[in-house]
């Protein structure tokens, strides 16, 4: 994501910040996983502008499980478009059909196909764009 955050926040005359949700580095259910708490290595990007410290250290395949930022990213979102990306993209994707968000899905060289006509597929950005 910090591809992403940097090409964002390049953006002259952009409308929006770059915000992140950010995730603990260990489990805060009990009191000492939040005497301990901390970012992982590297968050927040050096590009983020509102940081948004998590207590949810679930993410990557188990992105849909409760104690990931996973919802809050997607519920905080009033539309969505998805770039290629792991298994916590693709958790973030399932959540938003979940949650029936607009979601459109950029795909340039066919990495969402397996959605064939259940969600909006583009190529490029302008594409994309487009559509919101």
């Amino acid at each position: 994501m910090i591809s992403t955050a940097r090409a964002f926040s390049s953006v002259k005359k952009r409308e929006g910040l770059v915000i992140g949700v950010i995730p603990s580095s260990s489990n805060c259910s009990l009191e000492a996983g939040r005497r301990s708490y901390a970012s992982p290595h590297n968050y927040p990007n050096p590009y983020t502008e509102v940081v948004i410290r998590t207590h949810l250290h679930l993410s990557g395949s188990m992105g849909k499980e409760l104690a990931s930022r996973n919802h809050i990213i997607i519920l905080s979102a009033d539309k969505i478009i998805a770039l290629p990306g792991g298994h916590g993209t693709q958790s973030e994707v399932e959540l938003a059909t979940e949650y029936k968000k607009p979601l459109i899905l950029l795909s340039p060289s066919g990495e969402w196909n397996n959605y064939g006509n259940q969600i909006s597929l583009v190529k490029t950005v302008k594409e994309a764009t487009e559509k919101i």
